[in-house]
């Protein structure tokens, strides 16, 4: 799964998608200060096209239409409950949460992993943003 492939999926999509819209470079390196990480460039690439959103109930975190940096609202609260800190919210999935696992960072890309505050990180993982997003998006579509 690349770029192009996530860009089709949601561009079949525009009436039951919603993204709030890009973002520039210093909010992305505003969420890496105040949650003292590198995101990934995949997520990198999410936030400039499409800033937050997604497709029929599958929501991305990343900055709202307000502007507010919902991704660190969501993984600072997540710490405190014991989300370790190399962990990034990518969604919330209420019983357990989807997670960068930036301490696994590898050319720039790091897997996406699910979490729980009694398990801790489970089995289940993608191995970057864009497979993720891709199999997220097309369930979301199929369940349509």
């Amino acid at each position: 799964m690349n770029q192009q492939d996530i860009k089709i999926l949601i561009t079949s999509q525009e009436e039951s998608f919603f993204f709030t819209g890009g973002v520039g470079e210093e909010d992305i390196q505003d969420i890496e200060a105040q949650l003292n990480v590198e995101v990934p460039e995949s997520y990198k690439w999410f936030l400039m096209n499409y800033g937050f959103g997604g497709i029929n109930g599958v929501l991305i975190n990343g900055v709202a239409l307000d502007k507010s940096l919902q991704v660190v609202k969501a993984t600072k609260s997540l710490r405190e409950y014991g989300l370790p800190e190399s962990l990034v919210v990518v969604e919330n999935m209420d019983e357990y949460v989807y997670c960068f696992d930036t301490a696994r960072m590898d050319g720039g890309e790091c897997p996406i992993v699910d979490w729980d505050q009694k398990f801790g990180i489970g089995k289940k993982q993608y191995r970057n943003l864009y497979e993720y997003l891709y199999d997220r998006f097309s369930d979301a579509i199929e369940n349509l």
